[in-house]
């Protein structure tokens, strides 16, 4: 049973490293959102962008409640969230890993659909918004999903190399030490592969 949970957990783990390299690749051309915010406006979002995935908290959310996804391209090397995070209060980082917060004014486009040029900051329509943040690498991603696979390549080489060095079959791990035959009597494969 032991076993059975470790393949399950070793095969979800493979899934999520693929699907982190894919999105750490991709972070690099597009930066994107997922959030879910309530009508009172707080919101609790998830954003990518330059190999770095930011999980944060927000008072004042710029977009309408629910569900929301955004993403738009990234031209240029500008560090492509520095509206989101403006002049953080407070802020730590160790290998990449952080947490920040501070304040921030979001402009309610969904209540002013009509404003085609954004106003200026001494206009009374902006949002006040107060964020705290967590910054994730996806790198430290990649290698905590890759632990699992790696254990599992580890555990396997060492298996097979046991096996080679007791003499037993490549395929079924059978003793062929005293095996003249040429075949594995167990599974039928040769001994030339086995050993």
């Amino acid at each position: 049973m032991r076993r059975r949970l470790f393949d399950i957990a070793t095969a979800l783990s493979s899934v999520f490293l693929v699907a982190t390299v894919l999105l750490w690749v991709r972070s690099y051309f597009v930066r994107e959102h997922i959030a879910h915010a309530r009508m009172q406006g707080a919101a609790t979002v998830m954003r990518s962008s330059q190999g770095v995935v930011y999980l944060e908290r927000r008072s004042n959310w710029g977009y309408a409640g629910g569900w929301t996804w955004g993403r738009r391209r990234i031209s240029g090397r500008a560090y492509a969230l520095h509206y989101a995070y403006r002049t953080p209060s407070w802020s730590f980082t160790v290998l990449g890993l952080g947490a920040f917060g501070g304040t921030a004014y979001n402009w309610p486009q969904y209540l002013y659909p009509s404003v085609t040029s954004i106003p200026p900051l001494t206009d009374s329509r902006w949002q006040k918004d107060n964020y705290t943040a967590i910054r994730i690498p996806f790198w430290m991603l990649a290698l905590l999903f890759s632990a699992a696979p790696i254990r599992l390549a580890i555990r396997t080489c060492a298996q097979y190399t046991k096996q080679r060095r007791a003499g037993c079959c490549r395929q079924c791990g059978y003793d062929l030490t005293a095996n003249v035959s040429g075949v594995c009597p167990e599974c039928g494969s040769s001994v030339y592969c086995a050993r």
